[in-house]
């Protein structure tokens, strides 16, 4: 049993890892070709983050 869930961890935090990675090679090559669209992409990834900590932290206070 608890080698079926150090399995099923290890598969989840490789796939996890394979998008990190892909969405990093993504943002290299658009911050090449475009400068202004990564910087524009950069900007809504982290102005969504803050609405997301405002509506996840907010209840809590």
């Amino acid at each position: 049993m608890v080698s079926g869930v150090a399995l099923a961890v290890l598969l989840h935090v490789t796939v996890v890892l394979a998008l990190l990675t892909a969405a990093y090679q993504a943002a290299e090559w658009l911050a090449r070709r475009r400068p202004l669209a990564a910087a524009t992409a950069a900007g809504i990834v982290v102005a969504a983050f803050f609405v997301l900590v405002v509506l996840l932290v907010g209840p809590f206070r």
